[in-house]
This record gives structure tokens, C-alpha cells and sequence, in this order.
């Protein structure tokens, strides 16, 4: 199956889709790749590995995310010649339900068990952040303030490349930037299919600065990426959702992802307590988020307390 799926990659290459469409689709592609290969023991078909994917998941998110690019495999590639009627008819079925458990765990007023146990107020996360940031690696303390000292969007700071200097350095419309010297960043990969631009604040700014500084100490040249593995080579997005979980122990002894940090963010006021807010403060905090406006909203709306 490896070399049929290899085949897919290419047919979506030459889709009529998105550059941001194929990539995620080539990355469930070579999800698929890697469950072949290493803990599915080389299944005979498709359907084989979509079953034991969902069976072994429990996240409907990522779940829904899966089986909705398979759907768009279908569509796009010769995948959909070379399957019966009845596994079309079993993709289509898993589509159909993860997308209703999916709206069920949207529109659901309470929030899920694991979101509530790890739920810190957003101003408590920065205190506590601040207060205990010296039990931290240099780089520990970057990927962490990353989401922390600024709102806390789904961005891929794996794969932020430096620009030092915007003048002599060439950039191109494929790569995700940091440019120092307008302390700005550019996400050329974000799900929307134009560049998502933001400027960082005057911490994050002084937090990459020092980093540079700490970097150059370490190892005599200035690295390429914002963030890098343990190999110096830029950090891949579920190294570091994984380092995200890691940091979190350390700082609050709770098991907080990235995810977790945007609930906090987006339910930071109390809507008890507070008799008004403006939309226009909602739709500002999600267009700093980045997330559509309905979806901000089903977040900022459940109260994600854990009462003692």
C-alpha cells in the first residue's frame, strides 16, 4: 500500500486545490504512510487503516479532520476508481457521524471533562508563567511565550524561518517568517489561502531577541528557525503540541495543550459578572485568534471552571 499512497501525494500535487488545501491533505496522506508502516502492520487496504484510525483515536476533532480529507482524496485522485461501492459507501458513513459528533461536541454548552480538569484562567497562566519561566530552558521559555505573552493562535511557529534584516533578505510567498527588523510575522501556510500577518508585542519581541542572543552563545552563528528539535532543525507541529503538554506540567502540573490555552483566552471574560460586551470585542479577539467569528463564540460562551 505504501507505493499506492505515495501515488496519491503526487495525483494531489497536480488537484485543482489550494496550496494550503494539499498540503494538509498530503500531511493525513502520509499520517496514513506512517500507521502502514509502523503500528498497523502493513494492512492490505484503505478502509483497513481508516477503521483502526478511528478506532484508536478518541478525539473527534482530529477524527473529523481525517476522514474529511479522505473524502477529499476521493474527490480529487484515482483513489475513487480503485475502490468498490461498498468501502465508498463506509467513508461516507464515517464522514456522516463524525461530523454529527463533531456538531454535538460544538454546539454542546458544557465543556468536555478533559478541557475542564485543565483549566487555568487566562491572567493566571500568565502570572504563573512569569513567576516559574526561570525553571525553564531558553527554549522551553520561548515556545511557551509564544502562546502565552501574546493571544494564543493556531500558527505553525515549528516553521517560522528568521529574516534579520527585510532590506538584503529575499522572502517568498511558500515560507512562514519572523522579520526582526519590523518585528513582524508572516504565515504563508495558514488555512486561509492568503498570508496571515501579525506583529508581535514588545515581550515576544524581547523573548525572540534574547533567544537569538542565547542561540548565538550556544552554538557561534545565528539559527535559521524561530524554533528547532534537539537536531537544530525546525520543530514539526506535533513535536510541538507534544512540547506545549511537556512545558505545561512543569509550570502549572497540568497536562494544558495548546488547545487548552485558546479556551482560556476565549472564555477570559465572565459572563456573570460582566452586564455588556461589545461585539465589537469579540469580533477583535477573533481576528487576533484568527478563528471565525462562530466558532470564537462557541468557545467564549462555555464557562470552563472546574469547581472544587
Amino acid at each position: 500500500m505504501t507505493k499506492y499512497l505515495i501515488y496519491l501525494k503526487k495525483e494531489i500535487d497536480n488537484a485543482m486545490l489550494s496550496p494550503v488545501s494539499k498540503k494538509v491533505i498530503k500531511s493525513t496522506i502520509n499520517n496514513l504512510l506512517n500507521f502502514n508502516e509502523i503500528e498497523y502492520q502493513n494492512p492490505n487496504n484503505l478502509i483497513k487503516v481508516i477503521r483502526l484510525y478511528l478506532k484508536n483515536n478518541e478525539n473527534v476533532n482530529s477524527s473529523f479532520t481525517f476522514i474529511a480529507h479522505i473524502k477529499s482524496i476521493l474527490k480529487h485522485t484515482s483513489l475513487k476508481d480503485m475502490l468498490d461501492e461498498n468501502d465508498k459507501d463506509e467513508i461516507h458513513y464515517h464522514y456522516k457521524k463524525m461530523l454529527k459528533l463533531k456538531k454535538k461536541q460544538d454546539d454542546n454548552i458544557e465543556p468536555l471533562y478533559k478541557n475542564k480538569i485543565n483549566y487555568i484562567p487566562y491572567n493566571q497562566l500568565i502570572k504563573i508563567y512569569n513567576d516559574r519561566k526561570h525553571l525553564l530552558s531558553w527554549k522551553d521559555k520561548l515556545i511557551y511565550g509564544l502562546y502565552i505573552l501574546q493571544p494564543p493562535r493556531k500558527v505553525n511557529y515549528g516553521n517560522v524561518k528568521f529574516i534579520l534584516n527585510s532590506d538584503t533578505e529575499i522572502m517568498n510567498n511558500n515560507d512562514n517568517y519572523f522579520i526582526l527588523d519590523q518585528s513582524k510575522f508572516i504565515f504563508n501556510d495558514y488555512k486561509k489561502n492568503e498570508p496571515y500577518e501579525f506583529d508581535a508585542n514588545e515581550d515576544v519581541f524581547n523573548l525572540i531577541y534574547e533567544s537569538i542572543k542565547l542561540g548565538l552563545e550556544e552554538h557561534d552563528i545565528v539559527r535559521d528557525y524561530l524554533i528547532i528539535n534537539k537536531f537544530e532543525n525546525n520543530m514539526l507541529p506535533n513535536t510541538l503540541s507534544k512540547n506545549i503538554t511537556r512545558i505545561s506540567k512543569i509550570l502549572y502540573n497540568k497536562n494544558i495543550s495548546i488547545n487548552d490555552i485558546i479556551i482560556s483566552f476565549c472564555s477570559r471574560y465572565d459572563l456573570e459578572k460582566t452586564e455588556e460586551i461589545k461585539i465589537d470585542t469579540l469580533l477583535d479577539d477573533s481576528k487576533l485568534l484568527g478563528i471565525n467569528i462562530n466558532t470564537f463564540i462557541k468557545k467564549f460562551g462555555k464557562n470552563y471552571i472546574n469547581n472544587k
